[in-house]
């Protein structure tokens, strides 16, 4: 059932509570997710929003993170990595170290092809150097 997975990414890659099947966000979310597939073939492989290819050196600079993030990323996630008008990027209330997201190459290909949401703009080099300096810091086992 969605529900089961909706609360597994909860659970799992967000290192939240699960919900109440029948609680208000529950709902919400179910109603969304089959908003957004209307017209999807099922089973059809469905590609990451917006997801782009990087290439990116092998061993990205964590300090060359800092300008791109501060300069792009800052006015939404906190100049902390805290949540401002979205998500946590590192602490006790980021995504969780076995989300996806806490893959290199997986935060590096999100990043380059969803941030920043108005314009994704930052070179292949500058989302390595981002998703670097957001897996250096400190986030929920």
């Amino acid at each position: 059932m969605l529900e089961v997975q909706i609360n597994r990414c909860i659970e799992n890659g967000l290192h939240g509570k699960p919900l109440l099947w029948d609680s208000k966000a529950m709902v919400a979310l179910v109603t969304y997710l089959h908003w957004i597939s209307t017209g999807v073939p099922i089973y059809r492989d469905v590609p990451v929003s917006r997801a782009a290819d990087a290439q990116a050196d092998a061993k990205p600079d964590v300090a060359a993170g800092q300008r791109p993030y501060a300069s792009d990323c800052a006015v939404c996630h906190g100049d902390k990595g805290q949540k401002v008008s979205a998500p946590a990027l590192w602490g006790p209330r980021s995504f969780s170290a076995s989300s996806d997201l806490a893959n290199q190459a997986m935060l590096t290909v999100f990043i380059k092809g969803n941030m920043p949401p108005a314009n994704p703009n930052l070179t292949d080099q500058q989302a390595a150097e981002v998703a670097a300096l957001v897996l250096s810091k400190p986030r929920p086992k």
